[in-house]
């Protein structure tokens, strides 16, 4: 092998060389630097998920306090004179709710009312 053959494959191997070795640092930096980024992420946006958990649950409880088992009645905003006021939980009795049938809403088409009325 001449002196020119030589030195032409050693220049190839150490390019070769430190183009992988390159590769493999910039691989190595942007997997360090992506999971120092989630880790911040998770660390910033836990504060706001636990929120949003807990925001969450106090809806669903919120929801279930207001809809009574015995009657399956919901409180209605009184936002129009068709809209009353349901309210069984400081009503006496939760068999009759606090308006007449003829005074049913459809919103949507979907009747607003207990379930023993809109079946009935």
């Amino acid at each position: 092998m001449t002196g020119f053959a030589a030195t032409f494959f050693a220049g190839a191997f150490l390019a070769g060389a430190a183009f992988f070795a390159g590769a493999f640092l910039a691989t190595a930096f942007f997997a360090t630097a992506f999971l120092a980024g989630a880790a911040f992420l998770a660390t910033a946006f836990l504060p706001f998920a636990l929120f949003l958990s807990a925001l969450n649950t106090a809806t669903i409880v919120l929801l279930v306090f207001l809809r009574t088992a015995r009657s399956n009645t919901y409180i209605v905003p009184a936002t129009c004179k068709a809209c009353r006021i349901a309210s069984p939980i400081a009503s006496a009795s939760t068999k009759n709710p606090s308006w007449p049938k003829s005074e049913l809403m459809t919103i949507g088409g979907a009747a607003v009312g207990t379930s023993s009325e809109i079946s009935t």
